[in-house]
């Protein structure tokens, strides 16, 4: 590819598979989503685990936000080199990278914006109320059963609730209660369902720059087409790592719960 260094393959390499990685993990699921809620309204949980749900996942989107930036550096040193690649690139990143994370985001700027306003609004709804982290006896771990949602289906979380308080996550007086729901959601719930959208990401991400790469590597240098291959021989070696293979299946970010 003309102009541009191969070292700058090599970073973008780096910088694409550090932003997998953090989406590989757990810091954007809907058990989060969820406790963070519970907590602005007075919760607890059994054996005083639980922590700042909130904090955590305020802290994961500026992790996303950071490593977003440092592949948008890339682009932009490879559009100094090479506009017409850069484009290219950018726009396979905004439909098969980036619009994943901003779903992330949004989820977690709603939830923000949600238990800021519980906190002033209902507080002391759940006071009291002791959940159980990941889920009840045989149930504990990232399952639906798990949720706090469904936790609030039970006897056991119902039975400490006080008179007049309706078993739901969110208060029916709560104006965002329906846009918060909807977009948490759109979240995994379980490591496999984790590994399965990770893996549909980088089966789209990987057949984009497939065809990105036999457009250009006609222009490329021999030091650029073994760089552009490393790329992509990298992300299938990612995806293999996965529990899931790299093919397109499933739903988006998990299947949503039924209410």
């Amino acid at each position: 590819m003309p102009n541009v260094d191969i070292d700058t393959f090599r970073i973008l390499l780096d910088r694409l598979l550090d932003l997998m990685e953090a989406l590989d993990g757990f810091g954007w699921t809907q058990g989060k989503h969820e406790a963070a809620l519970v907590e602005a309204q007075g919760a607890q949980w059994v054996k005083g685990g639980g922590g700042n749900h909130l904090q955590s996942l305020i802290e994961y989107r500026n992790r996303i936000v950071r490593l977003e930036g440092g592949v948008k550096g890339v682009v932009e040193t490879i559009r100094v080199a090479n506009p017409a690649a850069s484009q290219r690139l950018k726009d396979i990143l905004s439909a098969n990278l980036f619009n994943r994370t901003n779903a992330i985001k949004a989820a977690i700027d709603q939830t923000e914006t949600t238990v800021r306003s519980l906190r002033q609004t209902d507080p002391n709804r759940f006071v009291g109320v002791k959940f159980f982290e990941g889920g009840a006896g045989t149930n504990v771990g990232r399952t639906v059963s798990s949720l706090p949602s469904e936790q609030l289906k039970t006897m056991a979380i119902r039975s400490q609730l006080r008179q007049g308080v309706e078993p739901t996550l969110l208060p029916r007086t709560q104006p965002a209660a329906e846009r918060t729901i909807s977009l948490i959601r759109q979240m995994p719930v379980s490591a496999e369902d984790v590994r399965r959208n990770i893996s549909q990401m980088v089966a789209g991400f990987l057949a984009a720059v497939r065809v990105w790469m036999s457009q250009m590597l006609s222009q490329a240098s021999a030091a650029a087409r073994l760089a552009m291959i490393g790329i992509e021989e990298a992300l299938v070696g990612f995806g293999s790592r996965l529990t899931t293979p790299v093919i397109l299946i499933g739903k988006p970010w998990g299947e949503p719960i039924q209410s």
